[in-house]
């Protein structure tokens, strides 16, 4: 039986529904063959790695490193300033405009633990957080500036490299005046937990108590509060702990600063 259609061209018609057929024929789905990425086989902390040496290395202006660490093909894309292709291309943005005289303009700390990991079959892993960038090296409230982030990490030859970036939902330092201390998991609290030593003040024990840091000394004892990954407030107290992290991520010191000034340093001691 034929079937008429208003206002269709049935040769046309016909022509289509024979090459959708063909198309059907041919169509295998995809199967994971020799060169597709296994991404099970990588944790998400693996991902969190690459995260830790690339903010480092952007922290530290080490373009050389972060440009390692970028997809030739990589895509950037932000919600105020638009959009840019190509590793080059970013790597020299970021070396002309935030790292001219070879000291970093901005700073860069991941918000508690607000990230999240999630495989993208046959690809890679794509991992999701917020973080705060501030005006400088140093100074606890120098212009920051919060947003959201999206990595897209792709497995290529068994390593990791950054493919895309998304930048968005960025919030201004007036915004962020009435932000509500963070809260830390015990295992993230833990990371800092140990013993440091530093000069100007000796011996340092920072410890977890009943969900949050305690810093004790010979001549002091306080309460650390979370303001973002790495850095705490002391209260009531006008000092800032910032931790400081090697390339592979592990702690290995902090620095003290008083209303932005530097004023202290301490190393992680070894356990023996």
């Amino acid at each position: 039986m034929k079937i008429n259609y208003p206002g269709i061209n049935q040769s046309v018609l016909s022509a289509h529904i024979a090459i959708l057929f063909i198309v059907l024929l041919s169509y295998q789905p995809p199967l994971l063959a020799v060169g597709v990425p296994d991404v099970a086989a990588i944790s998400a902390e693996s991902v969190r790695d690459h995260e830790r040496m690339l903010w480092a290395a952007f922290n530290r202006c080490d373009t050389v490193k972060l440009h390692q660490l970028l997809d030739p093909e990589l895509e950037f894309y932000h919600d105020q300033d638009g959009f840019i292709v190509g590793a080059r291309a970013l790597t020299e943005t970021v070396k002309r405009n935030l790292c001219s005289d070879g000291q970093p303009r901005l700073r860069r700390e991941a918000v508690g633990s607000s990230d999240s990991v999630h495989p993208i079959p046959a690809y890679g892993l794509l991992i999701v957080g917020e973080h705060r960038f501030y005006s400088g090296r140093e100074g606890p409230l120098a212009t920051p500036s919060d947003a959201r982030y999206a990595h897209l990490w792709r497995l290529h030859d068994g390593g990791l490299k950054l493919s895309r970036v998304f930048s968005y939902a960025h919030q201004t330092g007036a915004e962020l005046a009435t932000t509500a201390p963070l809260s830390l998991a015990v295992d993230s609290l833990s990371l800092y937990a140990g013993s440091y030593h530093s000069v100007q003040t000796g011996a340092i024990v920072i410890s977890v108590v009943e969900h949050h840091l305690l810093i004790k000394a010979e001549d002091f004892e306080m309460p650390l509060v979370p303001l973002g990954d790495d850095i705490f407030d002391a209260g009531h107290a006008p000092l800032q702990f910032r931790f400081v992290r090697t390339a592979t991520g592990s702690i290995e010191g902090f620095t003290i600063s008083e209303l932005g000034k530097l004023v202290d340093e301490a190393t992680r001691v070894a356990q023996p």
